[in-house]
């Protein structure tokens, strides 16, 4: 089959590198999530055929800090697909891995090594390595995205230059799916984005979740997972009507359809009011936000699209199709 063959010439060309051929396969359907039933192989033999599957080359060359391996999970935040309108979080998590990476091939079923689920690592044995970035009280396996962009400056990485790459990543996951989610324009989404740096400080998406976790089950997830919360309800949050005025507007229609049906004239007001005085009345002169505008609030939220960054990206894509 087609991967047989794309398996097969990764294996060619990692003989002639020396580089180690390896490959994660995950489930579809949500059965990878929280990284149940993640493997690795460098062997298709290893490969199941009896499920739908996802698999991918692996990044073995990562971005260690201290040696250990480490991803980045990102929010976003969507409320219109076509067009685009979309925010990413400032805030965050460093997920570490609990033992020093190696690409070892006989180390490639060692989870703790190779995954960076907080589901898995917090299932370490008591024997494992101890990773002085982390604080196992305060956040488990995780760590804050600002600690991870304070040691990576330490290490020389122009964090402003790498946040740059990790938006327009985002933003070209987004334009790949664009046209096959329908505009809804009463709805959004909140994505939780796992994205790996690589030796050579290119960001590489792993994946995408729909609604991810918002569990706190530390003190770091309550700071960062509650600031979260609130800053996409500041966006989110449809502007406050007034139940009263709401109530009597359907009284009042109530009484029309009655006074009509019964062929008498209606108590009260005897024309309805316009849909501007109504609407007025309704919202208490709020007007609610259009998309594209900015909000008024928005946390550490930052508008990724629409933006120069998405104009650019947009319009380059569209050159070659």
């Amino acid at each position: 089959n087609a991967f047989a063959m794309v398996f097969a010439e990764a294996r060619s060309s990692a003989k002639a590198t020396g580089e180690p051929n390896i490959w994660i396969m995950k489930p579809t359907g949500g059965g990878a999530s929280r990284g149940r039933r993640i493997t690795l192989l460098d062997d298709i033999s290893g490969v199941c055929y009896g499920e739908s599957i996802v698999l991918q080359r692996y990044i073995h060359r990562p971005l260690l800090l201290d040696g250990f391996k480490f991803d980045l999970r990102l929010y976003v935040l969507v409320t219109s697909f076509n067009p685009l309108e979309c925010f990413i979080y400032g805030d965050g998590f460093g997920r570490f891995a609990s033992e020093r990476y190696t690409s070892d091939p006989a180390r490639l079923d060692n989870l703790y090594v190779h995954l960076t689920n907080s589901s898995i690592q917090k299932e370490r044995p008591t024997a494992a390595e101890r990773n002085e970035h982390l604080d196992s009280e305060e956040g488990g396996s995780k760590c804050r995205l600002s600690y991870v962009a304070e040691q990576l400056r330490r290490l020389g990485v122009d964090w402003e230059v790498m946040w740059e790459k990790i938006k327009a990543l985002v933003l070209r996951s987004l334009l790949a799916v664009q046209d096959a989610i329908p505009h809804q324009r009463n709805s959004f989404e909140l994505f939780g984005y796992d994205v790996l740096i690589d030796e050579g400080l290119k960001p590489w998406l792993i994946e995408v979740n729909a609604s991810p976790s918002l569990a706190r089950d530390n003190a770091l997830d309550r700071e960062v997972k509650d600031a979260l919360l609130a800053d996409t309800l500041e966006i989110v949050t449809p502007p406050y009507y007034d139940r009263a005025v709401w109530q009597e507007m359907v009284r009042w229609r109530l009484d029309q359809r009655a006074a009509s049906e019964a062929r008498r004239p209606a108590r009260g007001v005897a024309s309805a009011p316009s849909f501007e005085a109504e609407l007025n009345a309704l919202l208490h002169a709020e007007v609610p936000r259009a998309r594209g505008d900015l909000p008024s609030r928005l946390g550490r939220y930052e508008r990724l699209a629409p933006s120069a960054l998405w104009d650019r990206i947009a319009r380059r894509s569209a050159r070659h199709t």
